[in-house]
């Protein structure tokens, strides 16, 4: 899969399609340790429950 990163990216798609996989791809691709990762991610689901 090749995805060309610019200053802004969108991300669109239906529940369950793997958006957020792919944010999580590229932020362990990108630097980010398993750590940051489950920290990054325990805040939005947080806030993901908040909205609802």
């Amino acid at each position: 899969m090749e995805v060309a990163l610019r200053k802004h990216l969108v991300i669109v798609g239906a529940n369950d399609v793997g958006k957020s996989s792919l944010l999580r791809c590229m932020d362990l691709l990108l630097g980010a340790s398993t750590a940051q990762l489950y920290a990054r991610l325990a805040v939005a689901a947080a806030r993901a429950r908040a909205g609802d």
